[in-house]
């Protein structure tokens, strides 16, 4: 029997968001997050035995997790509020093995293509300038594929 994963499929969409310090501001920070669908997982963060003896009586500690696609709606959600800090970034853009493994494709090409001119334009000004062309031309074509992008 086969497995309907794959190999190249990334699955963890969920990043640290923010810390809260309190158990006021936490509930707070779950009734904006229920009444606006915000998806979230709370951790407790545990203090150590030294760190309970000289902090003394500080709020405990809680961090946020959300999903990825979430930051920018609960980033706005959040501002302002009080005892509440985003640890987390904006995702650039969504990794996936199957896309780094195409740019590692492509940029290898592109190198290939490079030293072949290379070589060729030390054997000859003429055919250097035919496999030139024919490097770009190349690398026009996967540029221009959108199935070899996705």
């Amino acid at each position: 029997m086969s497995s309907i994963l794959r190999e190249d499929q990334y699955f963890n969409n969920e990043m640290d968001f923010c810390r809260v310090r309190g158990e006021e501001a936490k509930r707070a920070l779950e009734r904006v997050f229920l009444g606006n669908r915000v998806s979230y997982f709370i951790r407790f963060e545990s203090r150590s035995v030294l760190s309970r003896l000289f902090m003394g009586r500080k709020p405990e500690s809680y961090v946020i997790r959300i999903n990825v696609r979430d930051f920018a709606r609960a980033a706005e959600l959040v501002e302002g509020m009080e005892n509440v800090t985003i640890i987390g970034r904006a995702p650039a853009e969504e990794w996936s093995p199957r896309k780094a493994s195409m740019e590692r494709g492509t940029s290898a090409m592109r190198r290939h293509a490079s030293a072949v001119s290379a070589a060729a334009e030390e054997d000859g000004p003429e055919i250097g300038e035919e496999i030139e062309e024919q490097g770009e031309q190349l690398s026009e074509e996967v540029d221009g594929d959108e199935d070899f992008r996705e």
